[in-house]
């Protein structure tokens, strides 16, 4: 979101029980998926004529966009997964269909390349520097 220097954080409730389904493929009792994490970002990005937050997550291939503080069709966000050699789009949440809508009507046309630029547009972003006091 640009202007306000305003980054919101994904919501943890919600998004880690989605993303432990995403990972919750069927597997053999010894194998163990690691879990997925989403903290790799944010890009501040406009889709659908309002902006929104893009992080990847560690598996590299998963690409999570929620509402930016400032968009009003917030509570909501989309995920990019890729699902046997397939890109799967998934949104969720309790936005404003006017705007959510707008925003998956300009993302569902996007192609794996779309979704890996993105991945590596979000690892160049530097996270905050924190001190330990």
């Amino acid at each position: 979101m640009q202007g306000s220097g305003q980054v919101r954080k994904l919501p943890i409730s919600a998004l880690a029980v989605l993303l432990a389904l995403v990972h919750a493929a069927p597997t053999r009792a010894d194998d163990q998926v690691p879990p997925l994490q989403c903290d790799t970002g944010p890009l501040q990005r406009t889709y659908g004529g309002t902006e929104w937050v893009v992080y990847s997550c560690s598996d590299r291939n998963t690409v999570v966009i929620y509402t930016a503080a400032a968009n009003p069709g917030k509570e909501f966000y989309f995920m990019f997964t890729s699902q046997k050699g397939e890109l799967h789009l998934y949104g969720e949440g309790n936005g404003d269909k006017k705007y959510t809508d707008a925003a998956f009507e300009e993302l569902k046309p996007m192609t794996r390349e779309d979704v890996d630029a993105l991945i590596k547009a979000t690892e160049l972003v530097k996270a905050p520097q924190t001190t330990d006091h």
